[in-house]
């Protein structure tokens, strides 16, 4: 699979579907900054049940933007509604699985952190304790095995991930199935799905300030979702080569 050709589809597209996204996904990202910023200004003096609706509508409005970058990307700008918003049985199927490969992952961190945290207690290489005791050089080796904890889930999450735009255009293309057409792909899944992540958040870092404005938070947040949208594309395409791949054998 050609990930450098991926990419720089992935980018052409979006500058040639400006403004179907523009108009499709203004909505839901206008609802996700306000939330973000309510968030942001007010999260020590709100309860913990409005922080959790406030999260749940959260990913609900990100789910709305994943399927309709999905749908633009893979079946045209007739496939998704005028403004954004359409609710059906498809947000649902899209939430689930979403969770279901957000438990995965959660499972498969936590895994290799047990393993990485029992190999180094049998070479007794480090004296790892819980953070409230660490010392200053335990606190670093914790962080880094956590950071390398998400190698092994990444890895995973980045076979199983075509399981998303199939559900956005209706298709039954399952885990199984992404799994097994990304067999002989697995480090270019990686990079698609975890290093270009990575790059793209360094480059966010670059423009967050602690204590921004109102006006800056709405900037770095554009950005931030512009982002998350030319990933999105990335992964579409992944899935449009790969069934290509396979109705060619």
């Amino acid at each position: 699979m050609p990930v450098k050709q991926i990419i720089v589809d992935a980018l052409v597209i979006t500058w040639v579907e400006k403004a179907t996204l523009s108009r499709v996904l203004a909505l839901p990202i206008f609802a996700i900054i306000i939330l973000q910023l309510f968030w942001q200004y007010y999260v020590d003096s709100i309860s913990n049940l409005a922080g959790w609706i406030n999260y749940l509508i959260y990913v609900f409005l990100l789910v709305i933007l994943f399927i309709n970058c999905h749908r633009i990307f893979l079946l045209g700008k007739d496939s998704v509604p005028r403004y954004g918003f359409n609710i059906n049985a498809r947000i649902l199927r899209f939430y689930f699985w979403l969770l279901v490969l957000a438990l995965i992952a959660f499972i498969s961190w936590y895994i290799s952190i047990a393993i990485i945290l029992t190999i180094f207690n049998w070479i007794e290489a480090f004296n790892l304790v819980s953070y409230s005791e660490a010392s200053k050089s335990s606190k670093v080796v914790a962080e880094w095995i956590s950071v390398l904890a998400y190698i092994p889930a990444v890895v995973i999450i980045s076979r199983l991930i075509l399981v998303l735009p199939s559900i956005a255009i209706d298709r039954k293309d399952g885990l199984l199935w992404s799994w097994w057409v990304t067999k002989e792909n697995s480090w270019r899944m990686f990079v698609i799905v975890g290093v270009i992540p990575w790059l793209i958040s360094l480059f966010i870092s670059t423009v967050f300030r602690e204590n921004q404005t109102a006006f800056e938070s709405v900037a770095f947040y554009i950005i931030t979702y512009s982002a998350i949208i030319i990933e999105v594309s990335v992964i579409s395409l992944s899935y449009k080569r790969f069934k290509e791949i396979r109705s060619e054998t």
